[in-house]
């Protein structure tokens, strides 16, 4: 009985952080919607981007903890979207004929990882039976992704690369 109460409080306390670091990423993409909520546009930028990577690590954190099938998927997915952003400011800065084919090349890599991460956690979600749980680490995936999106795009924005 105590095996099982511990497990009970292991899944309790994922949720607990899950839905910790979704607060966090809720309020991110607040101060990024609305830009003027601190009166400053530059502090509410910064605050956000401060508080979207508090909640990205934290979901990253509690994503680590539903298994080691997650982790290496999930390292595919972190080093693809880091990446991609370096890409983006170098073609942003160094654009020229040279430059360009290289970052082609490099995004096939990029994307190659990207994909590759995304289709282990699909497979690994469905390899499992439970087919509640697998809707719900699904969805949370794909938040995932879009708030660390979200967080990216606010952080460009500070170092005013993208408007």
């Amino acid at each position: 009985m105590g095996k099982k109460q511990n497990n009970k409080s292991n899944k309790e306390n994922i949720m607990n952080g899950i839905a910790v670091g979704l607060s966090f990423l809720i309020v991110s993409g607040v101060l990024y919607m609305f830009p003027d909520f601190l009166t400053y546009e530059l502090l509410s930028y910064i605050v956000g981007a401060i508080i979207g990577m508090i909640g990205i690590l934290g979901l990253f954190v509690e994503i680590g903890r539903l298994g080691e099938e997650y982790n290496k998927a999930m390292g595919h997915i972190l080093l693809s979207i880091f990446l991609g952003v370096i890409l983006y400011i170098v073609y942003y800065f160094f654009s020229n004929i040279v430059i360009n084919f290289i970052i082609l090349l490099i995004s096939l890599l990029i994307l190659y990882a990207f994909l590759l991460g995304l289709f282990q956690i699909l497979n690994t979600v469905i390899n499992k039976n439970d087919i509640k749980n697998n809707i719900v680490k699904i969805a949370i995936f794909i938040l995932n992704l879009l708030i660390f999106a979200l967080t990216v795009l606010q952080i460009l924005q500070i170092l005013k690369i993208i408007k």
